[in-house]
């Protein structure tokens, strides 16, 4: 899975909102596995980038934000979902 997220990046570029896409699809793949660490950090990633690339109001940066909160919630309080 993580090869395939770097081929990707290296195929198209790793600041386009594409790659955000697929790192928010790999957090939630590895959300759902259970390694919460790593789906925070990539989760965390692709809003940024989404952020960086759609902007802060765009239908992906939300969806993202939301996905977001749920790995926080997952890995203990919700307070930690809260936004920054």
């Amino acid at each position: 899975e993580r090869k395939a997220l770097s081929l990707f990046e290296r195929t198209i570029g790793p600041d386009r909102p594409e790659c955000a896409g697929a790192r928010e699809n790999l957090a939630a793949m590895l959300a759902r596995r259970g390694e919460l660490d790593e789906a925070e950090r990539l989760a965390t990633q692709a809003l940024e980038l989404y952020q960086a690339t759609v902007g802060v109001e765009h239908p992906e940066t939300w969806r993202c934000t939301l996905k977001l909160a749920r790995i926080k919630c997952s890995l203990g309080p919700c307070e930690l979902a809260k936004a920054d």
